[in-house]
């Protein structure tokens, strides 16, 4: 049996289901990427991490990458009970370097951005790998949502309060083609290259509903036009801001703010946090941070 195949047999696993991120669940991985493998450790029959990554290229131009739309790559650790301190990095040494170990040769290039959760990348540098820090905020108790809104700024709060008393409303939306307008118009405006197209779109949110792991929420006014669009997904542990964007015209009506808040309570459903999935960009990192979450540092790796 193949690693590829274990770790599709390992996803069926009620167990190993709850602690699987949805980015590195199989389904997610046959919808983004050109072609995808996985690396596994095991010790004494017991799976004790994976390392799924995407590939493209052929045996010379062969690299490791992270497909657009996909928030994090690995590696996912499944750590025995009671570790003390010495025994849980002990143990992420081992099982990080033989995950390394396993992946295909040669690589032009390599690039892995780890779950919140791996706090350690000791292991990668000791392989010769680089790491640069990069950032996301954590919403970390959605299910207390009064609490949840009190520590939004004032200007997200008034901007909510707004955009109810406009009585906008909120819808699932199944129409890719006018989310994805949006999203590019929000792209453009900022002079971006939408990083990925229509049908890449349609993909995704085609396998997120058959898997009932996301949607996207489309914010309109009463006469029905459409204001504001966010795509998110989620899995046990977070539900994960992917994409959004607003029309230009309506930037003041409060309707990206209040999709969030909307995105957020809903979250409480199907998560135990909201993850914002941070930004280099000054201006949208500001944003992010006036929903009051936590500030988590992301080991970005390359090679």
């Amino acid at each position: 049996m193949t690693n590829k195949e274990k770790y599709i047999r390992l996803c069926a696993d009620a167990e190993y289901q709850k602690m699987i991120p949805v980015f590195s669940m199989p389904y997610w991985l046959d919808a983004v990427a050109e072609s995808w493998d996985v690396s596994v450790a095991i010790e004494k029959g017991k799976v004790t991490g994976v390392l799924p990554y995407c590939l493209k290229g052929n045996f010379v131009t062969r690299r490791i990458y992270i497909p657009e739309l996909t928030s994090y790559s690995g590696p996912v650790l499944f750590y025995p009970e009671n570790l003390n301190e010495y025994e849980k990095r002990s143990f992420e040494k081992k099982v990080i370097t033989e995950l390394l170990d396993q992946l295909p040769k040669p690589l032009v290039k390599t690039s892995i951005k780890c779950y919140p959760e791996i706090d350690n990348w000791l292991p990668f540098s000791w392989a010769a790998y680089s790491q640069t820090t990069r950032y996301t905020y954590i919403i970390s108790d959605i299910k207390k949502t009064q609490t949840v809104f009190y520590h939004f700024k004032d200007s997200h709060q008034r901007q909510i309060r707004k955009a109810q008393k406009a009585d906008l409303f909120i819808q699932t939306c199944s129409d890719v083609g006018i989310a994805f307008e949006i999203l590019k118009n929000t792209f453009d405006k900022q002079q971006i290259k939408t990083p990925f197209t229509k049908k890449q779109l349609n993909k995704i949110y085609e396998m997120v509903k058959e898997n009932h792991c996301g949607e996207i929420l489309i914010a309109r006014n009463k006469s029905g036009k459409s204001l504001a669009c966010i795509f998110i997904v989620w899995d046990n542990l977070y539900t994960y801001y992917l994409s959004g964007g607003f029309e230009e015209s309506d930037a003041n009506s409060g309707a990206m703010t209040y999709l969030f808040w909307h995105a957020i309570q809903e979250a409480k459903k199907h998560s135990a946090a909201f993850n914002f999935e941070g930004s280099m960009i000054e201006g949208v990192e500001r944003y992010f941070r006036g929903f009051g979450g936590n500030l988590v540092p992301v080991h970005y790796i390359s090679k």
